[in-house]
């Protein structure tokens, strides 16, 4: 499944795990640092990140003034370790950070302390050499997900990763921003490999697999293109043509020719381009834009839980789950009051599968936190655990997300299970759920899970273009490869012939376990 779009750099070094006696939370209108570097890091984190945030609405001519964000649309960047840290918590050795959106609970991690050959910290404001470093990683990463954000389309792979591609280099100034500079970690493919513009424009793959050359050259090249497209003076209108056509259904070689014309000069164009200096250009903020940052210190019982909080946040392998398990348990006896605590271990127990000790703590939770949505939440979740075998407990879940839902009307997950409850029990799928999962939708359109139930539901209505054009980001998902998604493309193309029948059981709700590897939780 596609709960985590990473990106690798090389391998790096182990460095001593940074010395903190406190947390700090930094919050933005859009983002909350949750970093053990010391509270002036926390603000310049928070910062460079509401300054990306603000740089991308400029660019997409999206209004600035969108003001301060509900807590469960908000990023949450965990700042802690090492890069081998966070490679761990990854389970990927070299991964130097990652972002995992999630409805209602979007997440990050980045390390707060770098290797020596990476140059220029994650809130700093320039970054340089030719070794991917963390901050350019999350900047990558965070255009990916506004995009997905504030303009989900199909967009083709080379333009999805030039995108990311573009924003991850940007140099931030006190008054404004500099974009367009070089990725320098992808010299070795700009200098060494050749490229031709229809294999870029349309990646052949075989079966829906995509080998490792191929991704690099999507990388390296995919900015390439995004930047000539974007910045030459000739080609202005072009790309967005380009995209357009592709999300009304046009074959993409197709799209291309009509957009950019002749292939050939294109090439040519692109040749020149790629031997010369790129093009770049200079954005001064609006006065006025500066980002509000509150910092504050975590409570000793919050700091304590953070090192379980965000292996669990992270994703827990079954096999050291229970061990987790434990040192919540040793946590829970030494801060029994704590709120925070008690939710890190419910979350704790839950992956152990600990399902008794889990509810008991989320009772405890209600009572410490009476306007918690989450101990309701993992009551739902252990009540469809449990509905595998016992399918009256469906409706106990939908109980426990209707109180969730009365505490915020707005958590997405919620609205998105409330829906899904429905079709789990082979119900009459009611105007009010059918409400509450379009809102999610218009909450987290990132989220692959609601996009899929939410094309399952047009489906069920006859609404099948609308569906079809739905599932355009499912199938063309950075890094999405591999038989399951290429059996959806098939689908989709037989829906477009008017055969939905396939597509719709395919994209059914169901309680079954999903296909991930058996070991992650």
């Amino acid at each position: 499944m596609f709960k985590k779009f990473m990106m690798l750099s090389a391998a790096m070094a182990a460095t001593p795990a940074v010395a903190a006696d406190n947390w700090w939370i930094a919050e933005t209108d859009h983002f909350r640092v949750v970093s053990e570097a010391g509270e002036q890091e926390a603000s310049e984190v928070a910062g460079s990140l509401e300054r990306l945030d603000q740089a991308l609405r400029l660019f997409r001519g999206l209004p600035l003034d969108a003001g301060e964000v509900a807590d469960s649309k908000k990023v949450t960047i965990y700042h802690t370790g090492t890069t081998s840290d966070i490679g761990e918590l990854a389970y990927s050795p070299g991964v130097a950070g990652f972002f995992s959106p999630r409805a209602g609970n979007s997440v990050a991690f980045a390390p707060a302390e770098e290797d020596r050959r990476s140059r220029g910290r994650l809130g700093a404001r320039v970054s340089s050499g030719e070794e991917l470093n963390p901050g350019q990683v999350l900047f990558h990463e965070y255009a990916h997900y506004f995009s997905r954000q504030h303009a989900p389309a199909a967009y083709p792979f080379w333009y999805s990763e030039g995108f990311a591609e573009l924003f991850a280099t940007i140099r931030f100034r006190d008054d404004g921003f500099n974009l367009g500079e070089p990725p320098r970690y992808r010299n070795f493919v700009l200098r060494d490999l050749s490229f031709d513009v229809e294999d870029v424009l349309d990646l052949d793959t075989e079966d829906g697999r995509v080998n490792y050359a191929d991704v690099m050259r999507q990388y390296a090249y995919g900015w390439m293109f995004t930047s000539y497209l974007t910045f030459e003076p000739s080609r202005q209108g072009q790309l967005a043509k380009y995209l357009q056509l592709v999300n009304d259904g046009t074959e993409n070689l197709e799209a291309a020719r009509q957009a950019f014309g002749d292939l050939d000069e294109l090439q040519k164009d692109l040749e020149k381009y790629h031997r010369g200096r790129a093009r770049a250009i200079a954005v001064d903020f609006p006065k006025g834009t500066e980002p509000d940052i509150q910092v504050t210190a975590l409570d000793e019982a919050a700091a304590a839980a953070m090192p379980i909080h965000i292996r669990s946040t992270a994703g827990i392998r079954k096999r050291n789950a229970e061990g987790l398990a434990e040192d919540a348990r040793a946590l829970v006896s030494q801060y029994p009051n704590s709120a925070v605590v008690l939710d890190t271990a419910m979350e704790a127990e839950f992956d152990a599968e600990n399902y008794g000790q889990a509810t008991a703590l989320a009772n405890r939770l209600m009572a410490a936190d009476p306007q918690s949505v989450r101990p309701y939440l993992y009551l739902a979740k252990i009540a469809l655990e449990e509905a595998k075998t016992d399918p009256a407990k469906v409706f106990e879940a939908r109980e426990h997300l209707v109180s969730a839902n009365k505490i915020n009307p707005e958590r997405p997950d919620v609205l998105h299970t409330y829906f899904d409850t429905f079709v789990y029990a082979n119900e009459q799928i009611p105007e009010t759920a059918r409400i509450g999962l379009e809102q999610a939708f218009r909450i987290a359109p990132f989220d692959t899970g609601i996009r899929r139930s939410l094309a399952y539901l047009l489906l069920l209505e006859e609404r099948d273009r609308e569906a079809i054009i739905l599932l355009g980001p499912v199938v063309n998902l950075p890094h999405a490869s591999g038989e399951e998604i290429e059996n959806i493309r098939n689908l989709v193309d037989k829906a477009r012939d008017g055969n939905t029948q396939p597509l719709i059981d395919e994209l059914r709700p169901n309680l079954a376990d999903d296909d991930e590897d058996e070991e992650d939780s």
